[in-house]
C-alpha cells in the first residue's frame, strides 16, 4: 500500500490539522509506504506544522527514506488576456 501527500506546506495547517497530519504520517510509516512532496526544505516545516516539537516528531517518522531534491523553475504558465 502507498499513501502520497502532495504539496505539503502549500497552505499552513491549523493546530488540529497539524496534529491530524502527524497521526496520518505516524500510521503510514508503521504500515505502508509514504511519498511526501513539498516545496519547503525540512528546516521550514515548522512554519507549516506550527511547533518545533510536532515538526521534530513528524520528521522522526521518516526513517529509511530516500530524499529526492528537484531544483527546477516553476512550470506555471502565464496566460495573457
Amino acid at each position: 500500500d502507498l499513501l502520497i501527500l502532495d504539496e505539503l506546506g502549500h497552505v499552513p495547517a491549523s493546530k488540529l490539522g497539524s496534529e491530524l497530519l502527524f497521526d496520518v504520517i505516524s500510521t503510514a510509516y508503521e504500515h505502508f509506504s509514504l511519498i511526501v512532496t513539498a516545496n519547503l526544505p525540512f528546516e521550514n516545516w515548522i512554519e507549516v506544522l506550527g511547533s518545533e516539537r510536532l515538526t521534530g516528531a513528524t520528521l522522526d517518522r521518516h526513517y529509511n527514506f530516500q530524499l529526492v531534491q528537484i531544483k527546477a523553475g516553476s512550470r506555471k504558465v502565464s496566460i495573457q488576456t
